[in-house]
């Protein structure tokens, strides 16, 4: 090969005069790639502070369910672990992370303070 050869081949592969870089077409992508980012950086995060706040209300007689399926009722909160009562005269020690979720007592009476009509 000549160098006239390979001058003309570099030519030939390189963008015609004023059109876009080449990296125009990706500007797009980048943007989608940039905002999906965000959102799932913000989700998260509020699902994180979801779930300090869940774990910082636990209190004593709240039922709960760990990780492990096991549900139970909490007798003593300390610093970093509660006391969950499983059966009577049965209590395990469970640490924060290890609470599932928090079981919400069931309303009796009709929403609104209404009386049930007969």
């Amino acid at each position: 090969m000549t160098i006239m050869n390979l001058i003309s081949i570099a030519a030939a592969q390189s963008p015609a005069v004023g059109g876009a870089p080449p990296l125009a077409g990706m500007i797009p992508f980048i943007l989608v790639f940039g905002v999906m980012m965000y959102v799932m950086y913000r989700s998260q995060k509020k699902q994180a502070k979801e779930r300090e706040t869940m774990l910082n209300t636990i209190k004593a007689g709240d039922e709960i369910i760990t990780n492990g399926g096991i549900k139970g009722t909490i007798t003593k909160v300390s610093d970093k672990s509660f006391f969950v009562r499983v059966a009577p005269k049965m209590d395990l020690e469970v640490v924060h992370n290890g609470v599932a979720t928090v079981i919400k007592p069931e309303k009796d009476n009709v929403e609104g303070g209404e009386e049930e009509k007969k």
